[in-house]
């Protein structure tokens, strides 16, 4: 069974870039742009959930403690907010690991 992974990115070269390497990696992946798309998306379930920060309609902090109020969705924060209060605040909302832009 292939693993369903959400990408929630507003940059769609970003998105793009993720979503390439892991289906090359072999996981399915779906892209959201908006946190009300990726609401939209997570009516099915994900594996695990790559959420940016900083959205258009919304926060990730927030939207991952939402996420984490309706399962055990895994959340890796992938995002450009690179501070140590940044990385906390990520945590304490629930996020399972969070790494700051540009990676490796």
């Amino acid at each position: 069974m292939m693993q369903r992974l959400l990408v929630v990115e507003d940059d769609a070269i970003s998105c793009n870039g993720v979503k390439t390497f892991l289906e090359g990696k072999g996981y399915c992946v779906d892209c959201a742009a908006t946190v009300a798309e990726a609401r939209e998306r997570l009516k099915k379930p994900y594996q695990l959930v790559i959420l940016d920060c900083n959205l258009p309609d919304g926060n990730g902090i927030t939207f991952c403690r939402e996420i984490r109020g309706k399962g055990n969705t895994p959340v890796i924060f992938l995002t450009a907010n690179d501070t140590e209060q940044d990385m906390i605040e990520g945590f304490l909302a629930g996020c399972d690991d969070y790494v700051a832009k540009p990676f490796s």
